[in-house]
């Protein structure tokens, strides 16, 4: 996970947090050298299931492109 995927000082992952209802806790070392943070997310199936398709979207129009139309 990217800072551009967490938010400046974590705003998005608050958001998401607060929208989706679950807990959700991002590693403080990266994962491997590509620098990625693995994250976990904890809560009823629903609110993960939420917490996932919201930090899908984020992670999508973070890395989707820009049309100039």
């Amino acid at each position: 996970m990217s800072d551009a995927t967490s938010g400046r000082g974590g705003s998005k992952i608050t958001e998401i947090r607060r929208l989706s209802g679950s807990r959700i806790s991002i590693a403080k070392v990266p994962h491997d050298e590509t620098g990625e943070r693995m994250f976990t997310i904890v809560g009823t199936p629903e609110s993960t299931e939420r917490a996932l398709m919201l930090l899908y979207s984020q992670v999508s129009r973070q890395w989707s492109p820009v049309s100039d139309s």
